[in-house]
């Protein structure tokens, strides 16, 4: 069981390991577990929002998910399957 109250944040190490991401594509799956959205991501990113959502489609494809809130779970489970 999780403690709910213990916030699960995986690294960005952790997640370009397990998941085999690019720089960029860690950093936006941790940005969106982190909830921000697609547009606020590309934003923190400094990039443009087509380019985020080809990070995206990329982390999908790799990850096998459809949807951003999968993912997030994804990350999330990961750490606590680890941790």
């Amino acid at each position: 069981m999780r403690d709910p109250e213990k916030k699960l944040r995986p690294s960005f190490e952790l997640v370009q390991r397990l998941f085999h991401f690019t720089p960029a594509e860690a950093k936006l799956a941790l940005l969106l577990a982190d909830g921000l959205s697609l547009d606020e991501a590309a934003d923190e990113m400094a990039v443009r929002k087509n380019t985020a959502r080809a990070h995206l489609r990329s982390i999908f494809s790799k990850t096998g998910v459809k949807r951003q809130i999968t993912l997030v779970r994804l990350l999330l489970n990961s750490v606590a399957s680890i941790g």
